[in-house]
């Protein structure tokens, strides 16, 4: 459908544990690869939401309070629990000039420029704080991303496997 030029926008399922919307992933990735849909649907001109941006709270402080209700995963590969292990594995984000994980997340999808939204759910206040928090504070660090990539590449150290 993206290919037919006939949206003029999307929605992409896009965050620090899967991010095959928008970054490489090896072939054998766990979660469900998009294939590069953000690119693609930029390319014919279209804008592009980003959602799950927080993986259902499992990247916050407070992932109790998140999205560990359902017992479908929303995305193949994506459970709560292994979103959960995925999300222990990127917690060295969080420092310096990121003060959260939270934060890491919502910057990790404001810098990828192809994206025209970042839509961030919130299961409390602090969720919103932690948003707007990151408006005009940059993306992540080179060396943070360098680290990200091995973790893709590695599915996480095959977490399900």
């Amino acid at each position: 459908m993206i290919d037919s030029g006939e949206l003029h926008s999307v929605q992409a399922y896009y965050n620090l544990l899967n991010p095959s919307a928008g970054q490489p992933v090896p072939k054998d990735f766990s979660a469900l690869d998009y294939g590069w849909l953000i690119d693609r649907a930029a390319a014919k001109g279209m804008a592009v939401a980003v959602i799950r941006v927080l993986a259902a709270a499992a990247l916050t402080a407070t992932p109790e309070a998140g999205g560990g209700s359902s017992p479908e995963p929303l995305s193949p590969g994506s459970d709560y629990a292994l979103d959960l292990k995925r999300a222990e594995k990127v917690k060295f984000l969080a420092g310096g000039d990121v003060e959260s994980l939270a934060q890491a997340a919502i910057r990790f999808a404001l810098m990828k420029p192809e994206i025209s939204t970042v839509l961030v759910g919130f299961s409390n206040a602090s969720h919103i704080d932690e948003a707007v928090a990151c408006s005009g504070a940059g993306g992540l660090s080179e060396e943070a991303m360098t680290r990200l990539k091995k973790l893709w590449d590695s599915d996480f150290g095959n977490l399900n496997r």
